[in-house]
């Protein structure tokens, strides 16, 4: 696509940006961000300019793809090709993207212990306990969870990301999680929400990807623009132990 071509598809895509929610958000440090549906950990080698390009680009794909398939319809296959679309049009190397179902999801009692669970087998113990932090972190932090909480919870179901950032010669490496959930009650608090005795349809997914900063810096002005106070609303910092 050319650079032309993509800025003009940038300006008029469709995207999911209600007014603004969130003003009472505290001023916390820490190297994890919420960003919608979506809660990332940086390692320290991350320069600040690719931690906002990296927020920022994944909020946008997120609420394009929930532009294009809203409500229940976010999580599924056709959401997350149209995600990863998105992500791969700003400046993203997409790597062994793969999702399935979850055999006996409601046996591992919490969604948070069935994410770790399954982080296990794709991050490293250290990033594991590192984001064992994160999730602790978000338990105390109200304005990020409220945040997290309005983009992923879709009453009867869920859908949110998981990334693990960190520097790679010289491309930021995310190391991504992606979680879908439905079930027939209605759910609260969606990453600390106990199964109990519901039957739970849970869908995941890994990838890694590859962040080029000079190829997104082309658009990096026009997302800023079509996000607007969005980047404050739907962005926030977890506080880390």
């Amino acid at each position: 696509m050319e650079h032309t071509e993509l800025l003009n598809y940038i300006t008029h895509l469709p995207l999911d940006l209600p007014g603004s929610l969130f003003h009472d958000k505290p001023k916390n440090s820490g190297t994890a961000r919420v960003s919608a549906a979506s809660v990332n950990h940086f390692a320290e080698d991350v320069p600040d300019q690719i931690q906002k390009d990296i927020l920022n680009s994944t909020l946008f794909a997120q609420r394009a793809a929930n532009a294009k398939y809203p409500g229940d319809q976010s999580g599924s296959k056709e959401w997350y090709n149209f995600y990863t679309d998105i992500l791969s049009k700003l400046g993203w190397n997409i790597l062994n993207f793969r999702r399935d179902q979850v055999d006996n999801a409601s046996a591992s009692g919490t969604c948070s212990e069935l994410v770790l669970s399954l982080l296990m087998g794709f991050l490293s113990p250290n990033e594991v306990d590192l984001f064992k932090d994160v999730l602790e972190g978000l338990k105390n932090a109200k304005s990020a969870t409220k945040i997290f909480e309005s983009s992923a919870n879709n009453d009867k179901s869920a859908n949110f990301q998981c990334g693990s950032i960190r520097m790679n010669g010289n491309f930021a490496e995310m190391k991504l999680g992606v979680y879908t959930f439905s079930t027939t009650a209605h759910i609260q608090n969606v990453l600390f929400w106990s199964w109990k005795d519901q039957t739970v349809n849970f869908y995941a997914g890994t990838a890694t990807l590859l962040f080029n900063e000079s190829m997104y810096a082309k658009v990096r002005e026009a997302i800023m623009d079509r996000l607007g106070n969005n980047m404050l609303d739907f962005i926030d910092n977890v506080p880390l132990s």
